[in-house]
């Protein structure tokens, strides 16, 4: 406002609001008043009021220097503590990462080492048992090749013994008694040969089962299984040559000179209900078999010599072994071949 009256050539309306400017407690308010009053003096040619006014301005000129350089310093060393401040935190935190970086550094390392040592460990270990497990199962395999040739063996003396009885009835045919002793000792020579090879194979089984100590549970069970079989399996055919001598048609069989076909029917049904479906399994099979040749196969079954047959028949020795040649035929023509050792006789007794 006295800038206003001072630029109008009011000056005493100017001194009158310089001089309450003057009064003010701010510096820079001060300062431009007595600037102003400065001039006014100047203006006026009083130069003594313009000295005192100029000495004041030059107060408060140097009064605001030093305030404005203070707040420059003052803001200077702010900046300056903030920088530091920052300056130290980043110290700090470099600090911190290198040691985290370090820490990491080492637990990698740590756990590579870990890493490796676990693997080697569990490499050796599966190597271990792998190696347990190659031998368990050879154990097992040569127990269950010992066992089935210990099945075999004991097949192979009930076969003996069915061509035994099958020769004393085939004494007067010379071509079938021949045909019956090389298989009987095809069989024998087989025994014998599964007899030495179950010795190496127990031998073998001794060598695994002494380096791992002993043997597993599972092949102790299976052991016992098998055991429990070939006797079932003994017991199963003892009970059924028994049962079929203790039937009132085997006995009626024995004392007939000569089968009808009423006798013939409950001859195949008793067979059918004791062996499976014997004859039903026959004709599905072999659908070119005739009734003549299923009776063959019945009478076989029930284990009676060429001589039984041939009386019951009503037929010679001779045309039996005849029939039984075509009915071989028959049976090897649709299935191929009756198997290693394996005589009609014997195929038909295991059907």
């Amino acid at each position: 406002m006295g800038d206003t009256y001072r630029y109008l050539k009011m000056y005493d309306s100017a001194y009158f609001y310089l001089n309450q400017a003057c009064l003010s407690p701010n510096i820079h308010t001060a300062r431009s008043a007595y600037q102003a009053l400065y001039y006014i003096s100047q203006e006026e040619k009083d130069y003594k009021k313009a000295v005192e006014y100029s000495n004041k301005l030059w107060f408060y000129q140097d009064s605001i220097g030093k305030t404005d350089r203070n707040k420059a310093l003052i803001e200077m060393q702010e900046k300056y503590d903030q920088q530091k401040i920052i300056n130290e935190n980043n110290l700090s935190q470099i600090k911190k990462d290198r040691i985290i970086r370090n820490v990491l550094i080492a637990l990698i390392i740590l756990s590579f080492i870990i890493a490796i040592t676990n693997y080697l460990y569990q490499r050796k270990i599966v190597s271990q048992k792998q190696e347990i497990s190659e031998k368990e199962e050879k154990i097992r395999y040569f127990t269950m090749k010992i066992h089935e040739n210990e099945t075999l063996i004991n097949r192979n003396k009930m076969r003996i013994e069915e061509l035994t009885i099958q020769m004393e009835g085939s004494l007067e045919i010379k071509e079938q008694w021949k045909e019956q002793n090389k298989i009987r000792q095809e069989i024998q020579q087989q025994n014998e040969t599964l007899k030495l090879e179950n010795n190496n194979l127990q031998n073998h089984i001794s060598n695994y089962a002494q380096s791992l100590k002993e043997k597993s549970k599972e092949l102790e069970a299976m052991e016992h299984l098998s055991k429990e079989n070939q006797y079932l399996h003994k017991r199963e055919a003892f009970l059924c040559n028994q049962l079929i001598k203790q039937t009132e048609l085997f006995n009626k069989l024995k004392t007939t000179k000569y089968i009808d076909n009423k006798l013939w029917q409950e001859i195949k049904e008793k067979i059918d209900l004791l062996f499976d479906n014997y004859t039903k399994r026959l004709c599905h099979q072999i659908p070119s078999l005739t009734d003549g040749d299923i009776q063959i196969c019945c009478l076989i079954k029930l284990r009676f010599s060429n001589g039984d047959i041939a009386n019951m028949l009503a037929i010679s020795p001779t045309s039996v072994s005849k029939r039984k040649l075509r009915l071989k035929e028959r049976i090897v023509q649709e299935i191929g071949s009756l198997g290693e050792n394996q005589s009609l006789d014997l195929w038909l007794m295991e059907y």
